[in-house]
């Protein structure tokens, strides 16, 4: 019988827990987008508040997937390597949700191929 503690698919579990909170991926999206102060996260996110902001991105630091500084009495966030290589995670997500919707129920072929475009793009996909 396997040691359950030392699965593989324990660590995946492990950091399925901390990317599927409420607001973690988009989050991420955006770092990857260039968005590193407080406030651009909560651009067009009217119902993501402050705290929330605040729980998700200080789990994020204690996970090290990103890290924070302060310059210049400002607050910046960035990727750490470790952040870094989820982007063939997020995308693969990505393309998942995109090919599950074959009837276009959610987005239409042109909002697709932009789609994909754009995520490889800034999540630096070959």
């Amino acid at each position: 019988m396997s040691d359950r503690k030392n699965c593989p698919a324990r660590s995946v579990e492990t950091i399925l827990k901390v990317i599927t909170k409420r607001w973690t991926l988009q989050i991420l999206f955006d770092m990857f987008c260039g968005k590193k102060h407080f406030n651009e996260f909560q651009e067009n996110k009217p119902k993501l508040l402050n705290k929330s902001l605040s729980r998700r991105l200080q789990e994020l630091e204690e996970n090290g997937l990103i890290k924070k500084e302060i310059k210049d009495n400002t607050t910046e966030y960035y990727l750490t390597d470790e952040g870094r290589l989820l982007n063939k995670v997020i995308y693969e997500l990505m393309m998942y949700s995109i090919k599950r919707d074959v009837d276009g129920e959610y987005f239409s072929e042109d909002t697709k191929e932009y789609m994909i475009k754009e995520a490889k793009k800034q999540l630096d996909i070959d």
